[in-house]
């Protein structure tokens, strides 16, 4: 849970609820310390670490209900263990529970800023002897209970709806492959350099189909939230800030230029393509999304992108980042991508690169079934935000006693 949170549940502490206990940690628990796995057998067993399950195993540390917390590395991530299972030496587990129950323990854990208790300069970590330290605000044990189990009740929904976005995510990923490489209703098929495609499909170079349009490479430094005249496409966002492949910019706010825009600049307009050209894994070579709603907007691309302009006419608005999600394409995108820790792909590869083309009508009814898809994956997105809220609400008040609970 974020750090305002953590200073509201610390805040809290000078004023105790009637009933409530401060203590600390140690007056609680016990933090037992994870170890090496590799003595084991494959198993049914889960070994964790600080980013969750690592692999199986035939062997235990501990069984029953738990709280994990990072020893070294992602120290600020608690998570809730049950059952048996096993802890790498880089997470901590906790056990020997004494008047308090793991899963309120467990929401406790997430309202506690963690880098603030942070050991290290370089890797952060902790000490058994610093969290021992860290002193809690507790109920009795009722009142425990209901919180957990009021806290849990959301936490379920979260999960359930989770689930469902990962279905939908399977659906349109299955879906898409067919619609990408066999269309729809196709009886007639040729062969092409991608593989067999229906008959009335084409295939064309990238530098056949797109006109390259000029960018400017600004790092982060030059850009701000604060209105201005011009808006920035920077390829870190096209990886992380933006769900769906088509944009539309009457939803989605884009960074603004702060400082450093001078020259001539071409701007971007509805339909324009934009190509991360470069990513820390093979998954995000040639991640791309086209935008729409551009207007008057005055918006440039950015940072380590490519932008590509139809220049045939041959291409429907909302399709052509789907272009690039036929497998066959991914594969061509992953084999030109060079580099070591950062990969990357060159205009010149990049123009080369096959790529297969339906019929317009065809293209805008593909588009229309895997938009809508999206859509419902945004949905449900906006769903779980509000329960994720609610919980962030509701730990606020129920962790420091400001709202009790009926027992």
């Amino acid at each position: 849970m974020n750090e305002a949170l953590s200073e509201e549940i610390k805040t809290s502490a000078s004023q105790i609820p009637e009933g409530w206990d401060e203590l600390n940690i140690e007056d609680v628990l016990t933090i037992g310390s994870g170890k090496d796995y590799k003595h084991l057998n494959e198993g049914n067993i889960p070994v964790y670490g600080t980013g969750g399950v690592m692999t199986y195993v035939d062997g235990h540390l501990y069984d029953g209900d738990s709280v994990g917390v990072g020893r070294k590395g992602t120290i600020d991530k608690p998570i809730f263990l049950t059952g048996k299972f096993w802890t790498v030496d880089t997470l901590f587990f906790t056990h020997s529970f004494r008047n308090t129950i793991p899963r309120f323990i467990y929401y406790v854990f997430l309202t506690i800023n963690w880098k603030r208790y942070n050991e290290a300069s370089g890797v952060p970590s902790l000490s058994k002897t610093t969290i021992e330290k860290i002193k809690l605000l507790l109920p009795p044990l009722p009142e425990q209970q209901k919180i957990a189990e009021i806290l849990s009740t959301v936490d379920d929904k979260i999960e359930a709806i989770e689930e469902r976005i990962q279905q939908t995510k399977e659906l349109k990923k299955g879906l898409m492959q067919r619609l990408l490489t066999k269309g729809i209703g196709h009886t007639k098929f040729k062969d092409s350099p991608l593989g067999e495609i229906p008959e009335s499909w084409e295939v064309y170079s990238f530098s056949d189909l797109f006109e390259y349009i000029p960018t400017k490479s600004l790092s982060r430094s030059n850009l701000t939230n604060e209105t201005t005249d011009y808006q920035y496409v920077h390829y870190g966002d096209i990886h992380t800030a933006f769900i769906f492949p088509i944009v539309n910019l009457n939803k989605t706010d884009l960074p603004y230029i702060a400082n450093g825009l001078n020259g001539d600049l071409k701007l971007l307009k509805d339909g324009d393509l934009i190509i991360a050209d470069a990513s820390e894994d093979l998954e995000g070579v040639g991640k791309s999304i086209e935008l729409t709603g551009i207007g008057e907007k005055k918006v440039v691309g950015g940072l380590h992108t490519i932008v590509g302009r139809d220049k045939l006419k041959k291409l429907a608005l909302g399709f052509k980042p789907y272009l690039f999600l036929n497998e066959a394409v991914n594969k061509s995108l992953k084999r030109i991508a060079t580099g070591a820790s950062v990969l990357g792909i060159s205009k010149g590869n990049l123009s080369k690169i096959d790529l297969l083309v339906p019929p317009i009508s065809e293209q805008m009814q593909i588009a229309d079934v895997l938009n809508s898809i999206d859509d419902k994956i945004e949905m449900l997105s906006e769903e779980q935000g509000v329960y994720q809220e609610l919980k962030k609400g509701l730990m606020q008040q129920l962790l420091t006693g400001k709202k009790r609970v009926k027992v």
